[in-house]
């Protein structure tokens, strides 16, 4: 029997076979679809990612909604002030 040399580094990664792996998925993907799950096809080139412009538009749109809630809450505050005479 050949001595290992102590010096080798083994680039073999332990873990399950790619069939494995694959039958595992597809068992998943089995359970989630009998559980009333959907899987939605996204076409080709689309990305998840938002653009900056987008994050811009969002981040104006929800600095709006702040500043509006603002102005609503302190008009529900002056309403329930007694007036002053």
């Amino acid at each position: 029997m050949p001595k290992k040399n102590e010096y080798t580094i083994s680039l073999k990664q332990d873990g399950p076979a790619a069939k494995e792996t694959s039958r595992s998925i597809e068992e998943q993907i089995n359970a989630f679809l009998e559980s009333g799950g959907q899987i939605d096809q996204i076409p080709s080139g689309v990305s998840g990612q938002i653009s900056l412009g987008e994050k811009a538009r969002l981040a104006r749109e929800e600095q709006e909604k702040k500043q509006q809630m603002k102005v609503v809450e302190e008009e529900a505050a002056k309403a329930k002030e007694p007036e002053k005479k």
